[in-house]
């Protein structure tokens, strides 16, 4: 038996300023969204602050000045664990389902020729 995931994903952000968390928590909470995959988050120092948001847990997060993504889940789920963490990927799995925040900035290459994880069904890439 699978959950139903409901997913926001917002590719290019531009930055995690407050506002703009805020914003993202409002339109999870009000379509009880169970896992954000976030990109161009432009966060490049490792400071918790920039990455919270209200309701839900950090899972990954990637940095960098001109680029970065970040992956949470809603913080009263339980059966969501880290599954793959590469380069250009964060996979997690929650209620059956691989959940992929795959990103890569345009000016870097892919690490090798199969740049997706390989995930079973069902998966979900971003």
């Amino acid at each position: 038996m699978y959950m139903h995931i409901r997913l926001t994903v917002r590719p290019t952000y531009a930055g995690l300023s407050a506002a703009k968390r805020s914003i993202i928590r409002d339109i999870a909470q009000r379509h009880n969204v169970d896992v954000i995959c976030l990109q161009e988050t432009h966060v490049d120092a490792d400071c918790a602050g920039r990455f919270s948001v209200s309701g839900f847990d950090l899972i990954s997060y990637a940095l960098h000045a001109k680029h970065g993504c970040s992956l949470y889940k809603r913080n009263d789920l339980i059966t969501v664990s880290q599954q793959l963490s590469t380069s250009h990927s964060d996979v997690v799995k929650t209620g059956g389902y691989n959940v992929a925040n795959v990103y890569k900035p345009l000016t870097e290459p892919w690490e090798d020729t199969n740049p997706l994880p390989s995930l079973p069904h069902p998966a979900v890439y971003v």
